[in-house]
């Protein structure tokens, strides 16, 4: 699998920790020929989702007595 394998690279280059799942939304992507684009902005969406769900992790953690 070179595209998965320069996929890894890339992202370790780039300082960015793929989960698997991602990793391999991305493969399928690129196995479907979508644009660059396109793939772009999944990702985009990817991490926005994520950087949420931190968020909101936080404001729980704050808000709740230890």
């Amino acid at each position: 699998m070179v595209v998965s394998e320069a996929l890894r690279e890339l992202a370790s280059l780039a300082g960015v920790d793929v989960r698997a799942d991602v990793h391999e939304a991305v493969l399928e992507l690129c196995r479907r020929r979508v644009v660059p684009t396109a793939t772009a902005q999944v990702l985009r969406s990817l991490a926005s989702k994520a950087q949420d769900a931190r968020d909101a992790g936080l404001r729980d953690a704050v808000r709740q007595p230890r």
